[in-house]
């Protein structure tokens, strides 16, 4: 009786773990925000949240010239690559034009 017990309690351990759902595939393509004229923190805010958190990057361009973008708040999206409503693939390397505020 207790070979039973092990094998019926081994059956059901199996059984639930074959049953169980799979994990979704994460999506390998999203689509480009319109981050023109916001400043650089909410423009990747508006882009993190439109790839879902998927770790692609969002890299900044100093259109003033050399010079490194630390306050994301100072600066203002002048242009973006891709294009709003363009896609963004898992390895894509989108980016944003920024200049100070009112000098796009």
């Amino acid at each position: 009786m207790k070979i039973r017990i092990a094998v019926s309690a081994a059956a059901f351990v199996m059984s639930v773990g074959l049953s169980a759902p799979t994990a979704m595939a994460q999506p390998t393509t999203w689509t480009m925000p319109d981050v023109r004229g916001m400043n650089l923190a909410a423009a990747e805010k508006a882009f993190t949240a439109a790839t879902e958190g998927s770790g692609v990057k969002l890299s900044p361009v100093n259109l003033s010239g050399p010079g490194e973008v630390i306050n994301l708040s100072n600066w203002t999206v002048c242009s973006q690559s891709p294009r709003a409503g363009g896609t963004i693939r898992a390895k894509s390397q989108p980016a944003v034009g920024v200049n100070r505020p009112n000098n796009c």
